[in-house]
């Protein structure tokens, strides 16, 4: 027969300093996004922005304490499509096309790319979660490494016929 384990207090210690490292972590983590990364992902974003002035502009979302979003987006543009009538012509306009690097509810950064949408066409496009990091692993090169791989994924979605083609539905 096997004995049972009997436990005591002092068995939760490990358990204990644990739960303490992660609340630290996070604390840590959060007090870098204020004091750090924050600052550095606005100043690096814009000094892109600004080197190459493609109709992008930078965003700082402050939504909630603790959870907030630094992205660089393209504006609206014409799609190139358009209705047609008798009467009037409508164009569509293109939205965003974004890198976003939002902040974790423990305090670590999401880097994420929002494809593009077509007004009343191409609704969501989906996104792509490029990495969750350490605040402390973003640096400027980090930045421009991201802003990098997501033009290359805009171009790629430009240049295909992203999704199915209007009216048809591929599997």
């Amino acid at each position: 027969m096997r004995k049972k384990n009997i436990m005591k207090i002092e068995d939760l210690k490990t358990k204990i300093d644990s739960y303490k490292e992660s609340q630290e972590l996070i604390e840590n983590n959060r007090k870098t996004w204020q004091e750090k990364t924050k600052v550095l992902l606005l100043e690096t974003l814009n000094k892109i922005k600004d080197s190459y002035p493609i109709n992008w502009h930078i965003q700082n979302f402050k939504w909630k304490e603790n959870l907030e979003v630094v992205n660089i987006t393209f504006g609206p543009t014409p799609s190139g499509i358009m209705d047609i009538n008798e009467k009037l012509s409508k164009p569509y306009m293109k939205r965003g096309g974004t890198l976003a690097f939002s902040q974790a509810i423990d305090g670590d950064v999401y880097v994420i790319i929002v494809y593009p949408s077509i007004e009343d066409i191409l609704s969501d496009s989906g996104n792509k979660i490029i990495g969750k990091y350490s605040p402390n692993l973003i640096s400027e090169s980090f930045i421009i490494e991201k802003v990098s791989k997501f033009i290359d994924e805009i171009v790629i979605w430009e240049k295909s016929s992203y999704g199915n083609p209007i009216g048809f539905k591929f599997d």
